[in-house]
């Protein structure tokens, strides 16, 4: 019994089974026929309708096999089905959303383009340029993709085209050639430098010492942590200039000639004053200094003209300087010293010449008197000439040469 009532009702049902897989099949036409949809689309309504379709057959055959069939079951059965299928966007509302894709991508790349160290401020410019022309570009496909597909294509296409836009550049390469660069300014800098005739061993040391300081700046610079391209191109354009700056010639050797004999003569003139003004020395003493000390100027003057270089003028400017501050040597004796001795010959003298005047038997008293006042006068006369305060070696010897013998 129970089995031919089941298979009565399964035959009353089975037109319903047919509509659920009609109403199936009518909406996967649908969807397939539906211009508006792109492929990824399409494909999960299909999905979503097998998978409504597959829960709705067996919530039917369990209903069924409960011997209940609730009013407007099909309908709603049916409905549940055709709501799968939802419209796409039009060509015109897809070609927008392509365009703000493009667009966001633009703008990502453009943002990465400007974050990136290795890129310098050109580099940026240009391929921000190149940006900017590849989404006009993708603007122009999308808007002429006549179907769905092709919008999509023209999307992607555009979108990979603006994102390799973005080039990255090598900074350890960058960094290589700015070393490069830096340390070829340096050599050949300190090269000009140790070559230059005009400067001397103490400019030179200085000159160097500049370049180094200046190499040294830019060096800790591009060789930081983190440090930009830009940051490496700015500080090597300004390094040339700080590094090759360095460098300055001296004056003219003729210039530096003229300034050392210039000091060599002044030195001479101060000299001259000098043993002029020295009265310790002899008339004889002071001659020859002073002709030494003119056969040093003069020497100086020949030896400074046939210098090559500033070191080789500065070294005989130094070693003619000694010489003529050498010429200025000490008298033979001492002013104080012929003074003293010159006072012992005039005490010796006078003694004799009284003596001898006390006893000679060929004068008489006055005559003695006469004699020995002349000789005291003349005594008085010379020790006042050796012991003045102008007095000098050659005065003490002119003194004492002219002075009468003792008897």
């Amino acid at each position: 019994m129970s089995d031919r009532f089941g298979a009565e009702k399964h035959k009353q049902n089975q037109p319903i089974e047919d509509q659920l897989l009609k109403w199936k099949e009518d909406t996967t036409a649908i969807i397939n026929q539906d211009t508006t949809l792109e492929g990824n689309e399409r494909t999960a309504q299909l999905e979503e309708l097998t998978h409504r379709y597959q829960r709705l057959f067996h919530s039917y055959v369990a209903k069924w096999q409960e011997l209940v069939l609730a009013e407007g079951e099909e309908d709603t059965a049916r409905q549940q089905l055709e709501a799968v299928h939802q419209s796409g966007l039009s060509l015109d509302e897809r070609r927008s959303k392509a365009r703000q894709a493009a667009a966001a991508i633009s703008e990502k790349t453009i943002s990465a383009i400007i974050a990136d160290p290795s890129l310098t401020d050109n580099d940026k410019t240009k391929q921000i340029g190149q940006v900017n022309d590849a989404q006009a570009a993708a603007n122009l496909a999308i808007t002429a993709a006549p179907t769905i597909d092709k919008i999509k294509a023209a999307q992607n296409s555009q979108i990979t085209s603006i994102q390799t836009q973005h080039q990255s550049a090598d900074l350890a390469a960058r960094q290589a050639a700015a070393q490069k660069d830096i340390d070829t300014w340096r050599f050949q800098t300190k090269d000009l430098i140790q070559k230059e005739a005009t400067l001397n061993d103490r400019q030179k040391n200085d000159q160097i010492a500049d370049v180094d300081r200046a190499w040294m700046a830019v060096n800790e610079l591009i060789n930081r942590e983190h440090v930009r391209a830009q940051e490496i191109v700015d500080a090597v354009a300004s390094s040339q200039a700080d590094i090759q700056s360095a460098f300055q010639q001296g004056d003219k050797l003729d210039r530096q000639r003229l300034d050392c004999q210039g000091k060599l003569q002044h030195e001479y003139g101060k000299l001259l004053y000098a043993i002029q003004a020295d009265k310790n020395l002899t008339e004889d003493e002071q001659s020859r200094m002073q002709t030494a000390l003119a056969q040093v100027l003069q020497n100086a003057e020949n030896g400074l003209a046939k210098d090559k270089n500033a070191q080789a003028i500065l070294d005989d400017f130094g070693r003619y300087l000694q010489d003529i501050e050498q010429v200025h040597g000490l008298a033979k004796s001492t002013l104080k010293a012929r003074q003293e001795e010159a006072k012992e010959q005039l005490d010796l003298w006078q003694a004799d010449t009284l003596a001898a005047i006390q006893n000679d038997t060929t004068l008489d008293a006055d005559q003695k008197r006469t004699q020995e006042q002349t000789l005291a006068n003349m005594y008085n006369q010379l020790l006042g000439e050796i012991d003045t305060l102008n007095a000098s070696s050659q005065t003490v010897l002119n003194v004492m040469k002219g002075a009468p013998e003792s008897d």
